[in-house]
């Protein structure tokens, strides 16, 4: 008998599959939305098969740390090398939208509005003779009850010395 040492079964340490484009997208998620767990983004990113799923935990358990550090460094330089922008150009090219929507929109409600106040001058001119004549009448009535009010009391008068 020999005495060599024994190998181990199965696959050798080290020859598994290349899943750091994948970690490093659960990664990015996880930095994106901390609520999420490793499972649920795997998920996300489309991971179904359990033993995908099962094999992305185990490397997961052994380097999430380091992904997320990883992550963060990412996020930073693709914020550190986006271009500021230019808030004059920015702000004008934002008046320059307002302004050509809101013409739009007053083109668009040009007619509308148009037949809208005419059709209103027509009503105001239609009442306006109706109008003249309930003023008049609520005059009318104003002098009847003034002129009710000492007729009303001289009544008064006759029926307390005619009881």
């Amino acid at each position: 008998m020999t005495n060599q040492p024994r190998q181990p079964r199965g696959r050798p340490k080290g020859t598994g599959k290349d899943d750091s484009t994948a970690l490093n997208r659960i990664a990015d998620l996880l930095l994106a939305d901390p609520s999420l767990k490793p499972t649920t983004a795997m998920r996300r990113i489309g991971v179904h098969n359990e033993s995908d799923t099962r094999r992305l935990q185990v490397k997961w358990k052994a380097d999430g740390a380091a992904l997320l550090t990883a992550a963060r460094k990412r996020k930073n330089e693709v914020e550190r090398a986006r271009p500021l922008a230019d808030p004059p150009r920015d702000l004008f090219a934002a008046m320059s939208a307002i302004a050509a929507r809101t013409e739009e929109i007053r083109r668009a409600t040009e007619g509308p509005m148009a037949e809208f106040l005419r059709q209103q001058k027509m009503i105001e001119d239609s009442f306006g003779p109706v109008h003249k004549l309930m003023k008049q009448v609520e005059d009318q009535q104003r002098m009847i009850q003034q002129a009710l009010g000492p007729l009303e009391e001289l009544r008064r008068i006759e029926e307390s010395l005619n009881p």
